[in-house]
């Protein structure tokens, strides 16, 4: 028997960490992926990469399944989520990280920014340069706090009647 397989054996731990993200559409949720898998690796933890297409519902069996399969640890998304999936987590005293967020609770960590005041800094930089009539294409905003709070935060930068924002999903 190798030197690894013995330590395999000895460890109960299963050396993986899920991550159930909305999409693998957009490059930096892939970015995201690569940068965590290649951190991970370093410590000898793999990680297992779900979807949930922005549905929440979906993201809970996602997470459901990746408990199952034994994941130490969980990166989530945002701070939208159904209200049985951090209590699963938690009942189960599984780690979570919410990620492309500044918001975190008691027992999950976020690693992320302030979306809101990034929307702001975005309308203020274009208002800065002159323009005064802006336009905002938001996309996914339903169960995507990220891109409603970025949304808002333009909406409440531009400060002016006629700036307008579109929200959906745009291919």
């Amino acid at each position: 028997m190798s030197q690894m397989d013995a330590r395999a054996l000895r460890s109960t731990k299963s050396r993986l960490v899920g991550a159930v993200i909305p999409t693998l559409d957009h490059a930096i949720y892939a970015t995201m992926m690569n940068s965590l898998q290649a951190r991970l690796a370093e410590r000898e933890v793999s990680i297992i990469v779900s979807t949930s297409l922005y549905d929440i519902d979906m993201e809970y069996e996602q997470v459901r399944l990746l408990i199952e399969r034994g994941v130490e640890a969980i990166v989530l998304v945002g701070t939208i989520h159904r209200p049985e999936t951090i209590s699963l987590l938690e009942q189960r005293n599984i780690a979570y990280v919410f990620t492309y967020t500044s918001a975190s609770t008691e027992v999950g960590a976020a690693i992320g920014f302030d979306n809101e005041k990034a929307g702001r800094m975005a309308a203020r930089y274009l208002l800065d340069l002159g323009h005064t009539k802006l336009a905002m294409i938001a996309g996914i905003t339903q169960n995507n706090d990220r891109a409603a709070a970025r949304r808002d935060g333009f909406i409440l930068g531009t400060g002016k009647a006629g700036n307008y924002t579109v929200d959906g999903p745009f291919a």
